[in-house]
């Protein structure tokens, strides 16, 4: 609104003559200051009913989205859209689901790249090129799966099983002469055989001297080769042992 009081009041003065002149200055002092109000009142009148767009009137314009206290109407913010879905990504900013917050909240704080530490050697940061080998080779399935496949046959890939105690045949009643490589009926491969009695490895094409176990005598060493039966999984010493004697194994196996 203007500052009408910087216009002064014109009122009769008791030295003014009586003429119509100075009459009517009071008169249009008035008329000024309601010139300036109405002027005033125009202006405010025109930005309110802009302001009400096609509602009327500015209050009924707020209360469409405005609680009684000042606050917003969660229906009215509900209502325009205001959820993630709707919006658009520009300016700087992405929008996010829920299930994107999720992984989010699964990686720690400050986490910007991924250590990889094969032995001594750390790959910090850099970018790891997967590459064939002669045996191995690298697939991609689909866009989440890494597969590593080897040319080598599987028919070609042994198993090596060391220091294992052999196991009489017929337990009951053994002859310490027939031995199993294993409790149960386990197959070796050709030429993989090795056999320890007391220690000492048998050839089994040439007899060796074995010391016994409990009493090493010179005159109680034996002299020991064996028999092997791969198929079978077993072997036969060339003469008969002890009890106390031990005897183990070293053979492949397929797998």
């Amino acid at each position: 609104m203007p500052e009408i009081d910087k216009i002064p009041e014109r009122l009769y003065e008791p030295n003014d003559p009586y003429h119509w002149t100075f009459d009517n200055l009071p008169l249009k002092n008035l008329h000024t200051r309601l010139s300036l109000v109405n002027s005033a009142v125009d202006i405010n009148s025109t930005i309110l009913r802009e302001a009400a767009g096609n509602q009327g009137s500015l209050s009924n314009r707020l209360s469409q989205i405005m609680n009684n206290d000042g606050t917003l109407k969660l229906t009215a913010v509900d209502n325009l859209g205001h959820s993630i879905a709707k919006h658009t990504d520009g300016d700087g900013f992405v929008r996010m689901l829920s299930q994107e917050r999720n992984k989010l909240a699964n990686i720690s704080a400050g986490a910007t790249a991924l250590k990889l530490q094969l032995g001594n050697t750390i790959f910090d940061d850099h970018t790891i090129k997967l590459v064939d080998s002669a045996n191995l080779t690298w697939a991609i399935n689909g866009a989440q799966e890494l597969t590593l496949n080897t040319s080598f046959p599987l028919n070609e890939v042994n198993r090596h099983i060391f220091n294992q105690t052999a196991v009489p045949i017929n337990l009951g009643s053994p002859n310490y002469i027939d031995y199993r490589t294993t409790s149960a009926t386990t197959n070796f491969l050709e030429d993989s055989l090795r056999v320890y009695v007391n220690g000492v490895r048998l050839n089994p094409s040439a007899p060796v001297l074995v010391p016994p176990a409990a009493a090493p005598q010179l005159n109680a060493w034996k002299s020991l080769s064996y028999t092997p039966n791969p198929a079978a999984g077993t072997f036969a010493l060339s003469h008969a042992i002890t009890a106390a004697d031990v005897v183990t194994v070293d053979f492949i196996t397929a797998s």
